[in-house]
């Protein structure tokens, strides 16, 4: 990729004619660039990024401020009584305070876009800091498009866009490497202990790299044994004298892990999943290798060895030493800071290749290819390919003349064999859009055409402005509880409630009282997900084939209802008290309830079994 033009010289997008002896006046070529740029990315984080309200761990972490103002009611809650992840993170004082006086809707939307500006702002340092100006908008567009998510299952993500202090903390932890890439380690242990009190999941990765920072010759050595030291020690306390969390996973609780959450152990993750690991470790890689030695190059190296030790912590705690503490650290999620850097180091990464010539070119389209297929199919064959290639080209004595060839005819067939299988995904576009648009500003030489672009990122920010305000929640919380209040009046604190189906919301937000059946909580707390297994065997046994039809999951829902008489055994279930659902069943009473987007039909079990053993 090489350096665009400048835009010295160009003549003004409007000139007027001043009167006479009135100097004329000039538009800055800057100030169109600078309106297309950042226009442009705030339409493309809004397309990117929708928010549909409460929803996704913004559910688990509301129901966490919501507990101190209804202590009696949530209290006894399966989530809360071995304990649970808010005695990790001082974020609930503060989401608490707010729902207090501004209720359940508006903070969750304003905390959520405010994490994301703040996100969107300590990246654009990061990337600042490691190129110039011109490539670091482009690096930034890029991180915006691509998807985010990493590891199994497409659970997490960096920069999420609802609700969450892990998008918090990592912003914060970015902004705390800014501050060690330029030495001011003040700031940058502020910005980590931050981070940490946050969440420290997401932070530990952050202070890893710090301290490889710190002092790039002697720290990893050291850093290394002190870490095996405190593995093996940790091995021998859980294996002869077990303490809290120092101890190994039992067979239970490992079941009840591997049911309700694979995607925190090895053995379940898919292939799709290790490429989304793989293929941005990969890449870091490979910038290791294209890259002069410098500041970018230095942060690719810390970030590659934290997230090639998190996946080694995870196969070693699933494989060979369970240590309950190491997999509630979740280490496979230290990858989430190096898929970042990758993406960031792809523009000087293109760069470099570049200008290498053919074959250089031809493995940054095999690299782009890798990157196509990350979330689907022959991403990670796609990059180790391009790995490949890249040694051939920079260590071979006297790399083939005609490599390009080859490369991009591997380009070609895993192309073509990535959208045989998938089509163009809408993120693909979006990057394409960006790169588009950055050649516009910064390739060509008319300014014209850069007010043309600044206007059309404007046009484009509008319409991602509507969209976003007609864009329909997956609930509203402030007009439900309105609408439950009846409902909320008749279910006692100390009684819980089964809901069957999403549109019914969440039974701890909606109604503040206690769920039979959430999940939530499992690997924190061995009594939680042994009492979680034994009510949805319970339910299972119960249910029979129409167990699908109980959780609230569309996606597994079968169409029709469950016989009268599955609906009575479920009923009959030790501590479950109410049924929602959406269904009425005839003849049966039920406490119909217009909730936003459906009527609701609450049972009583206890009425419902005395009304069926009359009959």
């Amino acid at each position: 990729m090489t350096n665009p033009p400048t835009d010295a010289g160009q003549p003004p997008c409007a000139a007027a004619t001043p009167p006479t002896g009135a100097s004329r006046w000039r538009v800055d070529p800057r100030l169109p660039t600078g309106l297309a740029i950042g226009l442009g990315l705030a339409a493309l984080f809004l397309y990117s990024h929708p928010y549909y309200g409460i929803w996704h761990d913004a559910t688990l972490y509301t129901l966490i401020a919501l507990r101190p103002l209804y202590p009696d009611a949530l209290g006894g809650d399966m989530f809360f009584s071995a304990g649970s992840q808010a005695s990790y993170t001082v974020f609930p004082w503060l989401h608490t305070a707010l729902i207090r006086h501004l209720g359940m809707e508006l903070p969750a939307w304003g905390l959520a876009r405010a994490f994301g500006v703040l996100w969107i702002a300590s990246v654009a340092l990061l990337a600042r800091q490691l190129m110039d100006r011109r490539a670091a908008w482009l690096a930034l567009a890029l991180l915006i498009a691509i998807p985010a998510k990493y590891g199994a299952g497409y659970v997490f993500g960096y920069g999420e866009s609802f609700l969450s202090p892990r998008t918090l903390a990592e912003s914060l932890a970015v902004i705390a490497l800014w501050f060690a890439l330029r030495g001011r380690w003040p700031g940058a242990v502020a910005g980590l202990a931050a981070a940490a009190a946050i969440h420290p999941i997401m932070a530990l990765p952050a202070i890893l790299c710090a301290v490889l920072l710190a002092d790039s010759r002697r720290a990893g050595l050291p850093l290394g044994v002190i870490g095996l030291a405190c593995l093996l020690g940790a091995g021998a306390v859980a294996a002869w004298a077990p303490i809290g969390p120092l101890r190994l996973l039992d067979p239970a609780w490992h079941d009840s892990l591997q049911r309700f959450a694979p995607f925190l152990l090895a053995d379940q993750w898919l292939l799709q999943d290790w490429q989304r690991a793989l293929v941005p470790l990969l890449n870091l890689v490979i910038a290791l290798l294209v890259l002069p030695p410098g500041t970018a190059r230095r942060l690719a190296s810390r970030v590659l060895v934290v997230g090639a030790v998190g996946l080694a912590l995870m196969l070693l705690a699933d494989r060979v030493l369970p240590i309950v503490l190491l997999i509630q650290l979740q280490p496979w999620r230290w990858i989430w800071i190096g898929k970042v850097v990758a993406i960031l180091l792809l523009v000087p990464v293109a760069g470099t290749l570049w200008g290498r010539g053919a074959n250089g070119r031809a493995i940054l389209a095999l690299l782009g290819v890798g990157w196509f297929g990350a979330e689907d199919a022959l991403g990670l064959e796609a990059a180790l390919c391009a790995l490949l290639a890249v040694v051939v080209e920079l260590r071979a004595a006297r790399p083939p003349r005609h490599l390009w060839i080859a490369v991009a005819a591997l380009a070609a067939v895993f192309g073509f064999g990535i959208y045989s299988l998938i089509d163009l995904p809408p993120w693909l576009i979006a990057a394409g859009a960006a790169l588009v648009l950055w050649w516009l500003l910064y390739g060509l030489s008319h300014l014209w055409l850069k007010c043309a672009a600044a206007l059309a990122s404007a046009t484009l920010l509008a319409l991602q402005i509507v969209a976003a305000l007609e864009q329909p929640r997956l609930a509203d919380y402030d007009q439900a509880l309105l609408a439950l209040q009846p409902l909320q009046r008749q279910i006692a604190v100390n009684r819980s409630v089964l809901f069957t189906t999403e549109i019914a919301l969440s039974p701890w937000l909606a109604l503040h009282r206690r769920t039979y059946l959430g999940n939530v909580g499992i690997l924190f707390s061995r009594t939680t997900a042994l009492a979680f297994g034994l009510r949805y065997q319970r339910l299972k046994e119960q249910a029979g084939e129409d167990i699908n039809w109980f959780l609230a999951e569309a996606s597994v829902r079968p169409s029709a209802a469950p016989s009268r008489a599955t609906f009575v055994r479920v009923c009959a279930l030790p501590e479950l008290d109410f049924i929602v659902t959406t269904f009425a069943y005839p003849s049966w009473s039920a406490r119909a309830l217009l909730a936003p987007g459906a009527t609701l039909y609450m049972y009583d079990c206890r009425a419902l079994a005395a009304h069926t053993h009359g009959d």
